[in-house]
């Protein structure tokens, strides 16, 4: 009673898969790789890398900005649609920092273009008395409501 080697065992009808691919299995490959293609479509293309244009190719022109708003003066801004339309005005002021940036300083959102001005002077005077730590004061103080109108 010799023992038969496993592999003479096995018949060839128990094997799981045939060698050969079949069709269908073909066709589903397909079918995912359209999914897959369907889905990159859909994604936004900030996810993607933009292929469109060529390594070193330049922008176009942008138009030139608008003029700075002035430094270390008021200006009066369209503030934030309240509810109902209403329209609002802010104060903002442009400093200069010492590392050569700017910093826009806003007060808070008023109804009355008037008191909007009034908020500009406050800025103004603070920025004149203090510098940008005492236009950051007033700034807070406007926006808590801390500082009242006169």
């Amino acid at each position: 009673d010799r023992a038969m080697p496993r592999s003479s065992t096995r018949s060839s009808s128990s094997r799981s898969r045939s060698p050969r691919k079949s069709r269908r299995d073909s066709r589903d490959r397909r079918d995912k790789k359209d999914k897959r293609e369907e889905k990159r479509e859909k994604r936004s293309r900030s996810r993607s890398r933009s292929s469109s244009r060529p390594k070193g190719a330049r922008a176009t022109a942008k138009p030139p900005p608008k003029s700075p708003p002035p430094v270390n003066r008021a200006t009066i801004i369209e503030g934030v649609e309240k509810r109902g339309g209403v329209k609002t005005h802010r104060a903002e002021i442009m400093l200069a920092l010492p590392n050569g940036r700017r910093l826009a300083v806003r007060g808070p959102s008023r109804k009355d273009k008037r008191d909007a001005e009034e908020d500009g002077d406050k800025l103004e005077d603070a920025q004149d008395k203090g510098g940008v730590e005492e236009v950051r004061k007033v700034q807070r103080g406007l926006v808590n409501g801390m500082i009242t109108r006169d």
